[in-house]
């Protein structure tokens, strides 16, 4: 497993509000961080992504609360890592912030042989933000109607079924590999170069299962196109009211979602870090311009203080280091 390296783009700056009206302290005691200058959030993908529309509705936010521009800098490159070694390397000084998601943070780092930062040793978490949950799906003509069919299909003929995933080492490959360990069946993994292809084969049914985030499933399933046997979460999502989560299934240990949260340099004080995670939970969930300005339907908000977030962090990265590091006791695909 090695890294490969993606062009680096230019740098590319959102002003989330260059004149805000009102400052913190005419927000009222909501607030209570008001920062000396513009602060920039980096992310490490491009423009349009997920990552990219949560930044950019927390910058929007964050600029009219703070009364200060809010900058969504983009840095790609290496999945990530080069945005997130930036943030890292940066003043503690609240000025600096890094938008990053479950790829980047606790999946690379055991996935891939080196990479150029330690994420648990120089990024404070600050909060979470955003979650897509996955949903288990197959392709309407596979026949298959429940995870129970799946398992014993799967269980009847060892290594005929397939699996999709957007590429080596990404979230619907890693979770992929734990579904094939939590219920001991031989699923054969078939990596795509990104997300059309692997979900073009997936309803033409070239290829028999994938996980999917659930933004790109709900719309297939409400067209016909897919089959949703389960959804990750501790309740159902809300976009797919009918599809049982998979705690409902005694399948607890599969929770795998994408999540979004915004990490502070290592070295920034404490204090510091507790006020601006207010200040972000108030304002993600905070009236003004509709959400879907930035989010697309079916993105979740969901925020959390700085230490929870850090536990959660802890619990994601130590359950991801043990299902690769299980893969790849066995030779992980």
């Amino acid at each position: 497993m090695t890294m490969r390296s993606r062009h680096v783009t230019a740098p590319t700056l959102f002003i989330a509000s260059l004149l805000a009206v009102t400052n913190a302290a005419g927000q009222g005691a909501s607030y209570r961080h008001t920062p000396s200058g513009p602060v920039s959030i980096v992310v490490g993908s491009a423009s349009g992504s997920i990552e990219d529309s949560v930044a950019r509705h927390l910058a929007e936010r964050l600029g009219r609360a703070w009364g200060k521009p809010v900058l969504v800098e983009q840095v790609t490159g290496v999945g990530g890592a080069i945005a997130a070694t930036r943030v890292a390397k940066s003043a503690p000084d609240a000025k600096t912030f890094l938008v990053s998601n479950v790829q980047t943070y606790s999946i690379q780092p055991y996935y891939l042989k080196t990479v150029p930062f330690d994420p648990m040793k120089e990024l404070a978490p600050v909060s979470k933000l955003a979650r897509i949950p996955l949903v288990l799906a197959v392709s309407r003509e596979s026949g298959i109607r429940s995870v129970s069919e799946l398992i014993l299909r799967a269980t009847q003929r060892p290594g005929t079924l397939t699996y999709a995933s957007f590429g080596l080492g990404t979230l619907p490959h890693v979770v992929g590999e734990q579904f094939r360990q939590v219920t001991g069946t031989n699923i054969i993994h078939v990596p795509y170069k990104g997300t059309a292809p692997a979900v073009q084969d997936l309803t033409a049914a070239r290829v028999d299962v994938a996980f999917l985030p659930a933004t790109v499933a709900a719309p297939l399933a409400r067209e016909g196109k897919l089959q949703l046997l389960g959804v990750t979460g501790a309740k159902p999502y809300g976009e797919l009211p009918d599809v049982k989560v998979f705690a409902q299934l005694d399948l607890k240990q599969m929770d795998g979602e994408y999540w979004y949260g915004l990490f502070a340099p290592s070295g920034m004080n404490r204090r510091l870090v507790e006020d601006v995670s207010n200040d972000v939970r108030v304002s993600m969930r905070s009236p003004g311009p509709g959400r879907d300005t930035f989010l697309p339907p079916g993105v979740e908000i969901d925020t959390s203080p700085p230490s929870e977030f850090a536990k959660f962090i802890a619990g994601e990265s130590s359950k991801w280091n043990a299902v690769i590091k299980s893969a790849v006791q066995r030779k992980l695909d």
